[in-house]
């Protein structure tokens, strides 16, 4: 008979648990679009409630199931004032427009099951081979020419990341850039990089600036393209630029 109580006791706890983890509530969720055919982290924010194990489901239009998966609580909620969150990698998918639905606690199944608003969508990118030339100098814009497949939309832009030198306590006095692009083909565009941003700078006190101490600005420029705005190129493309008493002729 006690272990009879005690079953029914486990069963109540479990139902209430469940009942209560029904009421997390998304505030919202990060990106809506990814590359087709790459893994993308999805990030949802909790205002309400707390998740015991979540996970997320993805579906296709047509009503098939095309992913289930395990997520992680990367922030908890602990006042009204804080917000809850979770992270979910969602795996590489075909390009097509998907739909979400939320658990906050997959060991509660339907109980805990919320259909989320809006599509994921999973946009085919361009995919970037080369830019030439693949270096410049540091003191001027340089014209390059990315070769590759998939370009052309309505938002064609080159997008240029400026990255710190390896080490370096601070990065760049400029952390990106982008560029509309021009003499667009379905396999190639021109765009300008702009010259080399240098390292983070700080007033002097004597009306200039001097490079912050423990700034150091990379010198290679991680060079993407996106058709949209949403999706960006995959490639790991790189442009490198040369010191004033190195520049090539």
């Amino acid at each position: 008979m006690q272990l009879i109580h005690l079953l029914i006791a486990t069963g109540v706890i479990a139902c209430q648990g469940c009942s209560q983890l029904g009421q997390v509530h998304v505030r919202n969720w990060s990106p809506d679009a990814s590359p087709a055919n790459f893994s993308t982290k999805i990030v949802l924010t909790l205002d309400q409630g707390n998740a015991g194990s979540p996970g997320l489901s993805l579906w296709s239009v047509d009503g098939r199931q095309v992913a289930s998966i395990d997520c992680e609580i990367t922030a908890r909620k602990t006042s009204k004032w804080t917000l809850g969150e979770v992270t979910c990698l969602a795996p590489p998918l075909a390009p097509g427009n998907y739909s979400l639905r939320f658990y906050s606690d997959r060991s509660c199944g339907s109980e805990s099951y919320m259909p989320l608003k809006g599509t994921f969508d999973m946009i085919d990118p361009p995919h970037l081979t080369a830019a030439s030339p693949a270096h410049g100098p540091e003191n001027a814009e340089t014209v390059i020419t990315i070769t590759g497949s998939n370009i052309g939309g309505p938002h064609v832009n080159c997008e240029f990341t400026f990255p710190p030198a390896t080490g370096a306590k601070f990065g760049c006095s400029m952390d990106a850039s982008t560029d509309s692009a021009v003499k667009v083909t379905p396999t190639s565009a021109v765009c300008r990089v702009p010259s080399w941003p240098g390292p983070l700078t700080q007033y002097d006190g004597k009306g200039g600036f001097k490079p912050l101490e423990g700034a150091a600005c990379g010198r290679e420029v991680h060079v993407q393209m996106t058709n949209d705005g949403r999706v960006h190129s995959m490639e790991p493309l790189v442009f490198h630029y040369d010191e004033a008493m190195q520049v090539l002729v």
